[in-house]
């Protein structure tokens, strides 16, 4: 067992024999949306109760959250820290994926001890529009600017795909502000002119899921 989990234990049945009760922790997940498409990503806040009167628990710090197949395989599994009984993450849904229902199942080290009844379990619905079977490759090639990115599509009959519109999203989620609230990051535009995206999301002061989003456009 590890350290935390050994915490967590300790705390709980410290909490049971001085209230003389059993605690049960359960896990909600807010989701963005109801549905989704393979390539898109998966956006969601975690809350943790315990007890009849659902209030936050402070007692694990860490949840699991799977997304489950039709035939019952994990395809994924990431651990999401909670604070207070909060987390948020998000679950990246490869465009590869064969469409179909999903189960997105979370739950504690500690809600493992009892029956899976108490965990969040929800299907989803996710599609697979491509009927295109794009293949893409990147490749990396560094530069006196740091690098740049280099993006190959394909066909399935691998044919090069020329003169089309391609969208591409970077993700930076290790960003921290500071005590005003203030925050600052870099990144470089390609040498070509165009629109770029900044999405920012976080939780606000009173754990609230917040995201803003904000347009740049780079002229030549």
């Amino acid at each position: 067992m590890s350290g935390k989990a050994q915490e967590t234990g300790d705390f709980f049945k410290r909490v049971q024999q001085a209230q003389g009760v059993r605690l049960q922790e359960k896990l909600y997940l807010h989701l963005d949306k109801n549905s989704y498409v393979a390539g898109e990503m998966i956006w969601f806040k975690i809350y943790c109760t315990v007890g009849l009167e659902n209030l936050l628990s402070n007692g694990s710090k860490v949840a699991y959250v799977e997304l489950i197949g039709a035939d019952q395989r994990r395809a994924k599994l990431i651990k999401i820290p909670l604070y207070n009984g909060l987390g948020v993450g998000d679950i990246a849904l490869p465009d590869t994926l064969t469409e179909g229902s999903y189960r997105l199942r979370a739950y504690t080290n500690w809600m493992r001890n009892d029956e899976a009844i108490y965990f969040f379990d929800r299907t989803l619905a996710i599609g697979n529009g491509r009927s295109d079977q794009v293949f893409t490759q990147t490749t990396w090639q560094p530069n006196e600017q740091g690098g740049r990115y280099q993006l190959e599509l394909r066909a399935f009959a691998q044919v090069p795909i020329v003169n089309t519109d391609v969208n591409v999203t970077f993700t930076q989620p290790s960003i921290v502000v500071n005590k005003s609230g203030r925050t600052s990051f870099q990144f470089f535009t390609s040498d070509e002119p165009g629109t770029y995206r900044i999405i920012v999301e976080g939780l606000d002061m009173y754990g609230n899921l917040f995201r803003q989003q904000k347009d740049i456009t780079v002229k030549r």
